[in-house]
């Protein structure tokens, strides 16, 4: 090294645990974040939001997590493995039926996922995975979680649930918008939108990385413009402004 020159300092790494319904945004929003913060090396695993809390509580050397929900990041914070005071929604989640009926109704939906011969039906696991847990929630309100349960297939996750009605495996199901966004289909879908509000997606630092900037400054940067702006365009909704009724 030649007299007063310094050597570039390395990237700090920072390991980020996502749910599964957010790998492909993250394929979009990992060079932002690393292009507007060169000093970060984003490492991303991603799986079913309550698989990775498991991990976590288990020492898995995680920084930031990211949940399809608002329960698993205020579960780790009871727990002690997340800071309270990180936590925020930065993105609200769509639960889609995919394929769907044309015009897709109360009435025709449930005839779709009722009249003999049935599609097989999957959905993610509703015991660990956000998306599936809202797909249970609306199946129940709709009075037909009991005649389907039985037979659905459960996913271990959002991601391999699009991938058991991809390849056939089931004949229609619930995933989330962004993966219809991430791959194009010809087939219809139908947008729950009573389930939006179930979607909030919490991100959260967690304690080994309480002292760890880098990490801080990715998780903050969930919330800047740039990082809203992708999400708007890859399936995912924001809460609108709630301006409260002043008092009489």
């Amino acid at each position: 090294m030649i007299a007063g020159e310094t050597r570039a300092q390395a990237p700090s790494v920072v390991a980020l645990a996502a749910a599964s319904n957010l790998v492909f945004a993250l394929e979009s929003l990992k060079p932002a974040l690393e292009n507007e913060h060169p000093e970060i090396d984003l490492r991303i695993t991603t799986g079913a939001s309550g698989s990775l809390v498991a991990q976590i509580r288990h020492g898995a050397p995680f920084d930031v997590f990211l949940s399809a929900d608002l329960f698993y990041p205020a579960a780790l914070i009871e727990s002690g493995h997340a800071q309270a005071d990180s936590l925020f929604t930065f993105a609200y989640g769509v639960l889609c039926l995919w394929p769907a009926p044309v015009p897709a109704t109360p009435a025709s939906i449930a005839s779709f996922l009722t009249t003999s011969p049935r599609p097989r039906l999957a959905l993610a696991n509703p015991d660990t995975a956000p998306f599936g847990r809202a797909a249970r929630t609306y199946l129940q309100a709709q009075a037909l979680w009991t005649q389907l349960e039985p037979e659905a297939i459960l996913g271990e996750n959002v991601a391999q649930t699009f991938h058991f009605i991809r390849s056939g495996n089931a004949q229609t199901g619930f995933v989330s918008l962004s993966f219809l966004i991430a791959h194009p289909s010809d087939l219809p879908h139908h947008v729950i939108t009573s389930a939006t509000a179930d979607l909030a997606h919490g991100a959260v630092l967690l304690s080994r990385a309480q002292t760890n900037v880098a990490a801080q400054t990715a998780l903050a940067w969930l919330a800047s413009p740039t990082a809203q702006e992708l999400l708007a365009t890859l399936g995912y909704k924001f809460p609108p402004t709630v301006t409260l009724d002043a008092p009489p």
